[in-house]
């Protein structure tokens, strides 16, 4: 099984970002997320991940996202998560950081979500 973590961002510009997620986002995919981060969080102030092939997400995956939320935060953004599996879920949640970030079931309810916001 590939454990690897296949980043692709599909938009970007001054008001949003949007990124697919593919994999397993874990110690090991998290320099890659970061490089990927790095090139984009500050020319977006929304992102929208869009992680409904996201098999899993470590402690230190979470970690990456709470570092791009602190970014986004103090330019009033938002994070929003598309399509989050119950396991994926289920981390965030027991870590408590679910509150942090919008979760919705599909990219157009994220866009409609984060331009009423």
């Amino acid at each position: 099984m590939d454990k690897s973590l296949l980043i692709n961002v599909e938009r970007t510009d001054n008001f949003l970002t949007v990124i697919n997620l593919k994999g397993f986002m874990n110690l090991y995919s998290k320099e890659s997320f970061i490089e990927t981060i790095a090139d984009v969080k500050n020319r977006s102030k929304n992102f929208i991940f869009l992680i409904d092939e996201l098999e899993y997400v470590s402690s230190s995956g979470i970690g990456s996202f709470m570092e791009l939320y602190e970014t986004v935060n103090e330019k009033n953004g938002t994070i929003c998560f598309c399509g989050m599996k119950e396991p994926v879920k289920r981390i965030f949640d027991l870590m408590g950081f679910l509150s942090f970030f919008c979760e919705k079931s599909s990219l157009n309810e994220a866009v409609e979500y984060i331009s009423k916001n």
